[in-house]
């Protein structure tokens, strides 16, 4: 009884290590680098969120609201865009620079990324900085127009 007990047991621990190997290997294709188009950081589209961002660190309310396209304005006010920055400085700080990261691939909207600088001063008064993600939505509305579709921080 025992040898027997002994064999199952070991059979057993012989299959979950068969499976433990066998799901163990994972095959991970390496994605081909980014297309340098998708990477480089000029065009409207790169200008229309560069502008974008200028308007939210120096605080230009109406002038990131004329950015949008007519049909977003009437949902995105300027009273929006105070508390979306109200928001942002009483998270990770106020909004003090900015860097372009990349665009990604889709086949009609752009989405650009930028990384967002923000400085807080604690009880202390000691200064320190934070980043956030900043993602921006675009299509061209023609050949040379681009419109924001949508934009937030991540």
């Amino acid at each position: 009884m025992r040898k027997r007990f002994l064999s199952c047991l070991t059979a057993a621990f012989a299959v979950l290590g068969f499976l433990s190997v066998s799901t163990g290997c994972t095959v991970i294709r390496e994605v081909d680098p980014p297309r340098e188009e998708w990477n480089t950081a000029s065009g409207p589209e790169y200008e229309l969120g560069r502008s974008l961002l200028e308007a939210i660190v120096k605080n230009n309310r109406r002038k990131f609201v004329s950015l949008l396209p007519e049909e977003m304005r009437e949902r995105f006010t300027v009273e929006n865009f105070d508390a979306l920055r109200k928001g942002l400085v009483e998270s990770v700080g106020e909004p003090i620079s900015f860097r372009y990261v990349t665009a990604l691939e889709l086949h009609v909207f752009t989405p650009r990324i930028w990384r967002v600088r923000c400085l807080r001063r604690d009880r202390a008064g000691k200064e320190f900085t934070s980043e956030v993600l900043f993602r921006v939505i675009t299509a061209m509305a023609d050949a040379k127009t681009p419109v924001v579709t949508g934009f937030q921080f991540l």
